[in-house]
């Protein structure tokens, strides 16, 4: 997750989206690594994989206020 983030900070959308796969695979109830599949997703304009990612997300801990700004 932290890796995905970092790679996300350095617009490498694809590194971070292969650490963000790598993470909801690995854990799949873990909210924040949906979230950076979803910041990894907008940085490589797929909104809709996007969407799905923020929204497995918000499902997952729906009183998350910071994954609501994201």
């Amino acid at each position: 997750s932290n890796r995905s983030a970092a790679h996300a900070a350095l617009e490498h959308w694809e590194e971070a989206a292969a650490d963000g796969r790598r993470c909801v695979a690995l854990k799949p109830n873990w909210a924040k690594g949906w979230a950076r599949l979803g910041a990894a997703c907008m940085g490589l304009k797929l909104y809709g994989d996007a969407r799905e990612a923020y929204e497995r997300a918000m499902g997952l801990e729906p009183d998350d206020a910071s994954l609501r700004k994201a």
